[in-house]
């Protein structure tokens, strides 16, 4: 973990005191998402040392890191002409770097959340699978005949003299692997229940969250025309977000911390896009409709200011309303509580007698909470 913080300082440090072409202040925080990412495999690691998700989280963010600093510190030195050592050996380093990150990445699809394969007959397809990335650096080998430049210039290991076999285990074994760890992820999915099923739903969150981050980045690229979809502020602030949560959701699963808070996360996650997509869209039909078939110098600017007041006067009663309907569907058992809850106040008013009070009282309490034993006690 320290080697992995090293590098993402020395990595932002290069940014910031030498920034190459196309970098922006942003890419400042490009380590901060692996690093994340390692802090949560050495909490995993030290709470968990015997649940192999935290080393495989440590192992990913120390190839990422490694990779991003190797190749900043080969573009330094060669296309800033500065004359310092080790420049071959980062550049080398670069472009494989990547490889065995995506390969524990396959290995956590394939193990999460317990450290341990689905069954006996997915432990040969996990053996295999640490086979092919631990032979990585060994195929890699021969690619360090290449010179500097050629290493950092290639657009994809394939383009390298003496990496066939890297190109075909980088890009056909890899993608093979990812595939099959996230077969095993949704069957392992299917399969589980009570404690497992609410770590699964963890990790299923961070997910959806990592996949809406990049749905953004690519419609923010094609709204600005640019080719490289993470080189704008959007996109490398929603990429940041994305892995974060994932990072964060994973820990949160196989630590077991509020692990049963899930449902109502997602409920609140829910239920802020709906409302979020139902308001922009009466916003866009009020306001820039109107802007599009007229033109801007038709439109008087009282509508504008009318559709952002009415998208406004309805957040609050639409988030109720919205709210309601997905805490039945994704919060349940929170929802079945409040309603328990406010059927017996209502009924609290008519009632008079203490044994039948009690009663209710132990019956409400048994419902909502589960308890081994209720009792009541009333003072004379």
């Amino acid at each position: 973990m320290a080697i992995t913080f090293a590098l993402g300082v020395l990595t932002s440090a290069f940014v910031a005191i030498a920034p190459l072409r196309g970098e922006h202040f942003i890419d400042l925080l490009g380590p901060l998402p692996i690093l994340a990412m390692t802090v949560v495999g050495g909490l995993v690691a030290s709470k968990r040392p015997q649940n192999t998700i935290g080393w495989l989280l440590i192992g990913i963010g120390f190839f990422l890191v490694g990779q991003g600093f190797a190749q900043r510190y080969s573009r330094y030195v060669y296309e800033a002409h500065h004359p310092l050592s080790g420049a071959h050996f980062a550049a080398w380093f670069g472009t494989w770097t990547f490889m065995p990150a995506i390969g524990f990445l396959a290995l956590v699809f394939m193990l999460f959340p317990t450290g341990r394969p689905l069954s006996r007959r997915w432990r040969p397809l996990v053996l295999l699978s640490s086979a092919v990335v631990l032979a990585i650096p060994f195929l890699a080998l021969p690619s360090l005949q290449n010179s500097g430049r050629k290493l950092l210039t290639a657009p994809s290991t394939a383009e390298l003299a003496h990496a066939k076999f890297l190109t075909v285990a980088g890009e056909g074994g890899l993608q093979a692997l990812l595939a099959i760890g996230i077969v095993t992820l949704i069957v392992r999915f299917i399969r589980s229940r009570d404690l497992e099923r609410q770590q699964m739903k963890w990790f299923v969150l961070g997910a959806v969250v990592l996949v809406g981050s990049v749905a953004l980045v690519f419609a923010a690229s094609s709204f600005l025309h640019t080719d490289d979809p993470v080189d704008t502020p959007i996109g490398e602030v929603s990429m940041l977000i994305g892995f974060c949560a994932i990072s964060v959701a994973t820990g949160f699963a196989v630590l077991r911390y509020r692990l049963y808070d899930v449902d109502r996360v997602i409920s609140r996650t829910v239920s802020y896009a709906l409302i979020t997509g139902l308001l922009a869209g009466i916003y866009v039909v009020v306001a820039l409709v109107p802007t599009a078939i007229f033109g801007a110098a038709h439109i008087p600017s009282w509508l504008v200011a009318a559709g952002t007041l009415i998208a406004a006067a309805l957040f609050r009663p639409g988030l109720r309303r919205v709210r309601a309907v997905v805490d039945r569907r994704f919060d349940r058992t929170r929802y079945d509580t409040a309603l328990t809850i406010e059927q017996f106040a209502s009924r609290l008013r008519d009632d008079i007698d203490l044994d039948t009070l009690r009663a209710e009282i132990e019956a409400v309490v048994g419902r909502t909470m589960q308890p081994r034993h209720v009792s009541v006690w009333l003072r004379r």
